[in-house]
């Protein structure tokens, strides 16, 4: 759990939760991303949105981070399930 993985340097972050991937619905503030941006090798986060997607499910967590974590793993994180049509896309600086 907590491994996380995003398409070049920006895109759908995608979550490992009990044996799978997941991608993530509207949960990464902006010190989660830093620290996501940071952990996969990128210089710094630029930013967030939201895509519209009809029928896939996401899944939602709450994680608690300040930005100075190296990884997911070291915020705090709980698992609220799964909600369906916004994916949440995260920016890297290279």
């Amino acid at each position: 759990n907590g491994v996380v993985r995003l398409p070049t340097n920006g895109g759908t972050v995608q979550y490992f939760y009990n044996g799978s991937w997941l991608q993530l619905y509207q949960t990464l503030d902006p010190a989660a991303g830093a620290v996501v941006c940071r952990s996969l090798g990128y210089s710094a986060y630029s930013g967030v949105s939201y895509e519209y997607h009809s029928g896939f499910n996401y899944a939602y967590f709450s994680f608690s981070c300040t930005g100075n974590e190296s990884s997911l793993n070291e915020c705090g994180v709980s698992y609220n399930g799964y909600y369906s049509t916004y994916a949440q896309t995260l920016t890297c600086t290279p």
